[in-house]
């Protein structure tokens, strides 16, 4: 994957991210249950979030992780 394919990837985790923490400070309202609930989107945009720290370090270092075992 490009470098520009992994920022560009970043910056869509970060956008959702935001989306969740604004959708969860939202007030329910009865009888509408969100279709997706914010707390599983901020898991999943966390997640994304640091594979892809990982991704840029390894292209800005030039060396692949090679893990500790």
């Amino acid at each position: 994957m490009s470098f520009t394919m992994t920022l560009s990837l970043m910056a869509a985790a970060f956008a959702v991210f935001i989306y969740a923490i604004i959708a969860g400070r939202r007030s329910y309202t009865p009888g509408r249950p969100p279709l997706i609930p914010p707390g599983f989107l901020l898991f999943v945009s966390i997640l994304v979030i640091l594979m892809l720290m990982g991704h840029v370090i390894t292209h800005l270092t030039g060396e692949p992780y090679r893990g500790r075992f």
